[in-house]
């Protein structure tokens, strides 16, 4: 029913607006038409429009559709090469522990050897900063010099055998009730082989036969003291 109502009602309308249409072209007046006037957009209209839109794009943006991008990353910086010191000075040997500051045996170019702690100054101006294994680093002139010891390229060099086996001496009888306490007859090529071995795949085991302490005299290096590690008997042996 209500769509048979409203069917009818268009074609009363339909109907009218035809009526008027031929009354117009037959009397010539014009049909009044009714038509829709639009308003223009004001300028407060037009702002609220703007700022929902902004607003709109802000929203939008903050959802990050395509991921947030990653702040750039401070790159560290590559540590610089310290370079070796143009000074004339050779290192000679290094005493090196973890607790301790340590000794650096240094010759000037006159080949005079000194022993050095760190903070001493150097012949040529520069400064002992720091003493590690197998170099020192001084400073000169505000800036970081090595200084490195020689290496020693016949490590890995078999050792030469002795043109004859050492004689055995066979101590004498002691005649008295109380017996020399001397050092004694050891196979020196023997016990060279095996430190050798030793020293290559662990060079903290001669620690277990002697250690060194430098020894100062005058202030100057004088030598290193020897003392017996764990394993007494080689110390022993040698005569040390």
């Amino acid at each position: 029913m209500a769509v048979i109502a409203v069917n009818m009602l268009l074609v009363i309308a339909l109907a009218h607006t035809l009526a008027k249409l031929t009354l117009a072209l037959l009397t010539g007046e014009p049909a009044s038409l009714t038509y829709m006037k639009t308003q223009p957009v004001t300028g407060a209209a037009t702002d609220g429009a703007s700022a929902s839109q902004s607003a709109d794009v802000s929203a939008i943006g903050a959802w990050h559709l395509f991921g947030k991008a990653e702040v750039d990353r401070p790159v560290a910086a590559s540590p610089v090469a310290v370079p070796v010191t143009p000074l004339n000075l050779r290192l000679v040997g290094v005493f090196f522990a973890e607790r301790s500051d340590g000794l650096a045996l240094i010759a000037d170019g006159n080949n005079l050897e000194r022993g050095y702690r760190i903070g001493d100054l150097l012949p040529g101006g520069a400064r002992l900063e720091q003493i590690e294994r197998e170099q020192v680093i001084v400073s000169r002139n505000g800036r970081e010099e090595l200084i490195k010891l020689p290496r020693l390229d016949d490590l890995n060099r078999p050792l030469l055998a002795p043109a004859s086996p050492p004689a055995l001496l066979v101590p004498a009888e002691e005649s008295g009730p109380t017996a020399f306490n001397g050092p004694q007859v050891i196979d020196a090529s023997a016990i060279a082989e095996r430190l050798r071995g030793e020293v290559l795949s662990q060079p903290q085991a001669l620690e277990e036969i002697a250690f060194a302490n430098p020894y100062m005299q005058n202030g100057l290096f004088a030598g290193f003291r020897l003392r017996p590690g764990r394993d007494r008997q080689i110390f022993q042996q040698l005569g040390l």
